[in-house]
């Protein structure tokens, strides 16, 4: 017992020091982790308060001239800038810089070393080339943004639009938005966003903000009961300030929750304040087919063409993305309650394009709202877009209203997309998509689609449907009612391609990398091909590069496919039969 006990007193000694050495290794971990962070903060401090210092010692210079080289930065005209005047902003903009540059004893130029340098530290700790990926641009450009935001400020409304910063800068009552995370309090001047480091001056978010607690019962999936809980709670606060493009309701929207937009918009949520995109939320809900909240946003302001609160300047986007997006009802009821195709003055939308309408509703693939479009006037220059859109659309009737309205195929050099955008319709087994790519097909013909292109390895369209188009093989002999439809469908489709092909000219027995048709659907054990191309005239004497003979084919490719799947009776009896056709023996296919 004596040595049992020492023994396990040694065990339980020895785990204790384990332990204290684990404990230890991750408190020296920390302890280095926390020695690393501090001498990182030390180091960017040193390089803002070294590029400080000499700045310092430089001076400003000419004032006048200052002012004058940031004026000459402003990248704002009078096309980017709405309910505002470009040169009355960049003049603000030019202020803005100057006086804080006086107060912070630095340029612009000195704005873009400190971030040169900062981004240098980064790259260098990452063993990269600072040169690489770092500019003093950046920075320039960061802060030149902000001073942009500050000249808003004297605007009671102002924006600046989207291409030039991927977002928009916008003043909004006292405040103006620079991005999800930031915006300035015209008040006080000062810029409100978690750990701001820019030029100008901040205070920190309020952490009492309800906003992100509001918002995550949408990203979250919470209950209704719960939004009703936070707004108990705050007031019924759901206009919420910091958060300008991610505001409740839009993004209740988004998350396609209609009770809780419902809610929001009962407890004075603004219907018209933009999301993401700039675009007004009834372009949301109409593009997520949301007829009530629709309504009930049209019945609080919001406007059917999606204009009022909207910075996208586009037009007409409710029912656009209604429409793409298939939702009748919706496109219906927009076009009922007064939603137009068309602005009255274009200019005030420059995002505006007249084809653009036609151009997406095809896509939706909705026969009477493109009739009631159509009827309105909608109309398209891009005959080749209206076209592909209304084959991706998957409704034939669609398509043959479009060719009915007077719309053409274009050039012979798109062709082969046409072509592709169809059988894409085809290979989709979805209810109905089949039946109406192969009414499409026939479409295209009667409009004088070309099946004569013939390269000179030898492809074309009926090698290219044989091969890829035709039923696959080993799945043939379905049980599945619909399958077996969507198979015959196939065929059907293959065999409609071959007669074109040769009625353009082609021989039958052309070759592609040395195949006939014949030898193609012989390899896939395509019955009803081989019979069929065997009446059309193919020859079963020709041969390969190989000197195989089709019949040859099939033996090949069906002993390899029956060794493999040696349970599937049904891809056995069909090389059989091909076999036969072509005058062999069944017995040819037993394995040597």
């Amino acid at each position: 017992m004596g040595v049992i006990r020492k023994a396990y007193n040694i065990f339980m000694t020895l785990i204790g020091l384990a332990v204290i050495c684990i404990v230890g290794f991750f408190f020296v971990v920390a302890k280095w982790s926390e020695y690393q962070d501090e001498k990182y903060a030390e180091d960017r401090e040193e390089i803002a308060a070294s590029v400080a210092e000499a700045a310092r010692e430089r001076g400003l210079g000419d004032l006048a001239d200052l002012r004058q080289d940031y004026l000459a930065r402003c990248p704002v005209n009078e096309q980017s800038v709405f309910e505002g005047n470009a040169a009355e902003i960049c003049a603000a903009m030019a202020d803005a810089l100057l006086a804080q540059s006086q107060k912070r004893e630095m340029t612009l130029s000195d704005v873009g070393e400190i971030g040169y340098e900062l981004c240098a530290l980064d790259a260098r700790s990452e063993d990269e080339d600072p040169d690489e990926y770092c500019n003093r641009e950046d920075a320039i450009d960061d802060t030149l943004v902000d001073a942009l935001a500050l000249g808003l400020c004297a605007f009671d409304s102002a924006w600046i639009i989207d291409p030039i910063y991927e977002n928009n800068i916008t003043k909004r009552g006292a405040f103006v938005y620079v991005s999800h995370e930031r915006h300035v309090d015209c008040n006080d001047r000062v810029f409100k966003e978690w750990y701001y480091e820019g030029f100008f001056d901040d205070v920190p978010e309020d952490e009492d903000d309800e906003g992100p607690e509001l918002l995550s019962i949408f990203y979250e999936e919470q209950p209704l009961e719960r939004l009703h809980e936070v707004l108990e709670r705050n007031g019924g606060k759901v206009n919420l300030e910091s958060h300008y493009y991610s505001q409740p309701l839009s993004i209740a929207i988004e998350s396609e929750n209609a009770e809780a937009a419902l809610t929001l918009l009962e407890a004075g949520a603004d219907p018209t304040w933009p999301y993401d995109y700039g675009q007004a939320p009834i372009v949301q809900a109409a593009g997520n087919g949301m007829l009530d909240v629709v309504k009930a946003l049209v019945a609080k302001g919001a406007d059917v063409n999606g204009v009022v609160g909207s910075e996208s300047l586009n037009f007409a986007e409710p029912l656009m993305w209604a429409a793409m997006n298939s939702h009748e009802r919706v496109a219906l009821w927009l076009l009922d309650n007064g939603a137009t195709i068309a602005p009255d003055r274009p200019a005030d939308f420059p995002n505006w394009s007249q084809g653009r309408l036609l151009e997406y509703a095809v896509e939706g693939g909705d026969l009477e709202v493109i009739q009631r479009l159509v009827r309105m006037g909608a109309t398209s220059d891009d005959t080749l877009r209206v076209i592909q859109g209304a084959i991706a659309g998957g409704n034939a009737d669609v398509l043959a209203l479009i060719f009915d309205t007077g719309y053409e195929l274009p050039g012979v050099k798109y062709y082969d997309r046409i072509y592709d955008d169809v059988v894409d319709v085809i290979q989709e087994e979805g209810r109905g998509r089949i039946e109406h790519g192969i009414r499409m097909f026939e479409l295209l013909l009667e409009q004088g689609l070309a099946m004569s292109e013939l390269s000179d390895s030898g492809w074309n369209y009926a090698h290219q449907a044989v091969i890829h188009y035709a039923p696959p093989t080993i799945r043939m002999d379905r049980d599945d009612e619909r399958a077996a439809f969507v198979d015959e469908q196939r065929l059907r489709f293959v065999k409609r391609v071959i007669d074109e092909v040769l009625a353009a000219g082609v021989a039958i027995d052309h070759r592609y990398e040395s195949q006939t048709l014949l030898m193609e659907a012989a390899d896939g054990a395509q019955v009803e091909l081989v019979r069929y191309l065997l009446e059309k005239g193919a020859d079963p004497a020709l041969t390969n590069d190989d000197g195989e003979l089709a019949l040859d084919v099939a033996v090949r490719e069906g002993r390899r496919l029956t060794s493999f799947w040696d349970d599937n009776e049904a891809l056995k009896r069909r090389f059989t039969e091909v076999v036969e056709i072509l005058g062999g023996s069944p017995a040819m296919l037993d394995v040597e």
